[in-house]
């Protein structure tokens, strides 16, 4: 970032700038002892983490328990090993179901494309873990949204209390309205989890009590690109013009591959081909299934799929534009906080309040964009396996190329950040290991 005249003056600003200072920092402003000039804004802001996620905690697994955990790899032997007779697990010890996926023949790949175009009692566990996977994300995502938002509330305190925050009371109730909103979502989030990973611990033939925790390992690139974006925001010599590059490491959404045609990028290259490729994908389906009473069911999901499929792929890439602009934005408000008094149009400190509750409402649009990549990537993968079980193929090789398809392509790896001279601060919002599930919603429908 250039110093332009502007940028010095505001290095040499007051230290009441500091306004998303931690809280050794925020006593500092009260009493005076801090001196120097303040450092930047988002800097500071960042530097607030609610600290690694513990996936055990989330899984509602006791401290003393030893867990195992869920890999794609693992996942489709349990399914496997159900659909072809066995009996249900206790729990995933791996030398059980080793021996179990050996009697029953389950690392067959071939004999696995057949079951899985032809065997009706197969149970295809993508869809399940995938959406563990996406939400365990998410949760991580809420709970660092939750303490940004609890930190915050802290500051427009202090602001409320000055002479010059700019910031009524009834700001204050709003934003206190959001924070608490913001809590109950992630307690939800929790809550909705744990109701879905003991159900598909039973679809898989496990208990529902087994001590299980969900690899995110194929999801790493977007727990690193997100980190990438947050270490943009508390860099103060940030660029815009790198915004774009950063996007471009999230994971690729995919193709869909039918008898060697990328059939996604050729609708999207040439709409007016849409009904040819629904047509071909329509035949080549009746052709594996068998022509009978299923016919005209068959061509709907066929053509619902391949058309929804689409819609996702276009969906994911305006997502990945729209983090370019919700980082712009954030980027924008913090400038305004910042930003010494210029006159009668600027933003002096009788604005500092309300730019708050504004970068508030970026935070959340932020987090909601995530929410919505991981949900786009992840349904694509599932939806995707689902049409190819429509169309009664399997376009992969082996179990590597099956398994590969599965994982967001990871970038390099995220250095750990370097180490700030003032303590971090500790989360504010702890999981609770015994949060209640929600009340079941009969419209809801199973992702």
């Amino acid at each position: 970032m250039r110093i332009t005249p502007a940028r010095a003056r505001y290095l040499n600003w007051s230290l009441t700038s500091r306004l998303l200072a931690i809280a050794m920092i925020l006593s500092a402003m009260k009493t005076g002892i801090a001196q120097g000039p303040p450092g930047d804004i988002a800097e500071l802001f960042f530097d607030i983490r609610p600290g690694p996620l513990d996936e055990r905690q989330i899984a509602g697994i006791p401290p003393a328990v030893k867990s195992e955990t869920l890999t794609w790899q693992r996942a489709y032997a349990l399914a496997l090993v159900k659909s072809r007779g066995g009996t249900r697990l206790e729990n995933l010890a791996p030398d059980a179901l080793s021996a179990r996926a050996k009697d029953l023949d389950v690392d067959n790949f071939t004999r696995f494309r057949k079951d899985f175009t032809s065997d009706k009692a197969f149970r295809d566990p993508s869809a399940d873990l995938l959406n563990l996977q996406a939400r365990v994300l998410d949760i991580e995502n809420a709970r660092r949204k939750a303490t940004y938002l609890e930190k915050m509330a802290a500051l427009l305190r202090e602001l409320l209390q000055g002479e010059s925050g700019g910031l009524t009371q009834y700001d204050l109730d709003q934003f206190d309205s959001m924070l608490q909103k913001s809590r109950l979502e992630l307690s939800h989030k929790i809550a909705d989890f744990r109701d879905r990973l003991d159900a598909t611990k039973l679809a898989l033939g496990l208990s529902p009590h087994a001590p299980v925790t969900v690899d995110l390992a194929p999801l790493v690139s977007f727990r690193e690109t997100f980190e990438r974006f947050d270490r943009w925001y508390a860099n103060p010599n940030r660029g815009l013009d790198s915004l774009g590059e950063l996007a471009a490491r999230l994971a690729p959404i995919g193709d869909v591959s039918i008898e060697g045609h990328a059939v996604l990028e050729e609708i999207q290259k040439a709409p007016d081909r849409l009904e040819e490729v629904l047509s071909l994908a329509t035949r080549i389906a009746l052709k594996n299934q068998g022509e009978g009473k299923e016919f005209d069911d068959i061509e709907l999901r066929v053509r619902r799929r391949i058309r929804g499929l689409s819609e996702k792929r276009v969906a994911y890439h305006r997502e990945q534009e729209m983090t370019v602009l919700a980082a712009r934005e954030l980027s924008h408000a913090f400038e305004q906080v910042v930003a010494p008094p210029v006159g009668p149009s600027g933003v002096g400190p009788q604005r500092r309040g309300p730019t708050l509750v504004r970068i508030a409402g970026n935070i959340r649009r932020i987090s909601e964009n995530r929410e919505r990549l991981l949900s786009l990537w992840t349904s694509f993968c599932a939806e995707r396996l689902a049409l190819y079980r429509d169309l009664g193929i399997l376009p992969y090789e082996d179990w590597a190329s099956f398994y590969g398809q599965f994982t967001a392509q990871p970038g390099e790896r995220v250095p750990a950040p370097p180490q700030r001279s003032a303590p971090s601060i500790e989360p504010a919002l702890p999981l609770e290991p015994t949060s209640p599930p929600p009340t079941p919603d009969p419209k809801r429908e199973d992702d």
